[in-house]
């Protein structure tokens, strides 16, 4: 899988809104928490309306998706990126030893 992005990213033309595709993909693939310990939190790029680091005891990870109904939906309506190169390996790394994948029947 990292492969793919890997090689997604090397050939895209407009990088802020394609590392954005990445990130909600990651969000889909893996089951990540609106309230996660903010002492364990890691950026892997910088996120317009991500998560920030607050003086509070949890973060939410899974901005800009969120639960609705219990239902996963889009709580914003707009995602953008700036900063330096977006690590998805890393970020796939991070998640893959934190949280479960989501399973399929989440995403209908």
């Amino acid at each position: 899988m990292i492969l793919l992005y890997n090689k997604y990213i090397q050939f895209t033309t407009d990088k802020p809104y394609d590392y954005s595709k990445m990130h909600l993909s990651m969000l889909l693939l893996f089951k990540v928490p609106e309230n996660h310990p903010t002492e364990d939190i890691k950026f892997f790029g910088g996120w317009i309306m991500s998560p920030k680091r607050q003086r509070t005891d949890t973060t939410n990870l899974l901005l800009p998706l969120g639960y609705e109904n219990n239902r996963l939906t889009i709580k914003a309506i707009q995602i953008g990126y700036l900063g330096p190169n977006y690590d998805v390996a890393g970020e796939y790394e991070y998640f893959k030893a934190r949280f479960p994948f989501r399973h399929i029947s989440e995403l209908n």
